[in-house]
């Protein structure tokens, strides 16, 4: 770890302060052990203490994204690790090879990722949040309310208004780009 000045040191207390609860919750919902979650809160901190240049602002939905992300991601590299430790690696190449989609499948695919990234960069930032937590991180809308202060009743309605607030913008997108159906 690269050392800190104290004005870098000051923002990551600050992040660890706002996020780390949150940071768990993904964690928990990923690995189903608080322990293993909590370790995995401290190394997403480490991570973000060596790139703490990268985060321009403590608030804000992009610092929360970049968070969680790292975390998403140590996850999944702790449950590799643990994986090729008990894993023959021997592929099958045919089976590979069935399971890549056609190249239209991926145009299509694209075409909707491109959609629904159009769709979802429309909407306030609060909405982006709970869709964010609700359909990225997995959380309930209990955990939703516990990430951001607020009762699981309002947590449930700002994810529903979130909600239809999406389905209107991808109708908004369908109308001006085509007239064929995205989701």
């Amino acid at each position: 770890m690269i050392p800190l000045s104290a004005k870098e040191k000051e923002k990551l207390g600050h992040l660890y302060v706002k996020y780390s609860r949150l940071i768990w919750y993904v964690s928990v919902r990923i690995v189903r052990d608080e322990g293993l979650a909590e370790d995995m809160t401290h190394d997403t901190f480490l991570k973000v203490a060596n790139q703490i240049d990268s985060v321009k602002a403590v608030e804000g939905i992009k610092t929360k994204c970049f968070l969680i992300t790292i975390a998403k991601h140590l996850c999944v590299d702790y449950f590799r690790k643990m994986k090729a430790k008990k894993m023959d690696y021997s592929y099958n190449l045919d089976s590979l090879l069935d399971q890549a989609p056609l190249p239209l499948d991926q145009v299509c695919q694209n075409e909707r990722d491109t959609a629904l990234h159009n769709a979802l960069q429309s909407l306030d930032e609060d909405y982006q949040e709970v869709l964010y937590l609700r359909f990225v991180s997995e959380l309930n809308n209990h955990e939703i309310a516990q990430a951001l202060d607020i009762t699981p009743e309002y947590a449930a309605v700002k994810v529903m208004r979130a909600k239809k607030a999406l389905k209107k913008a991808l109708e908004a997108y369908n109308a001006k780009y085509g007239d064929e159906q995205i989701f």
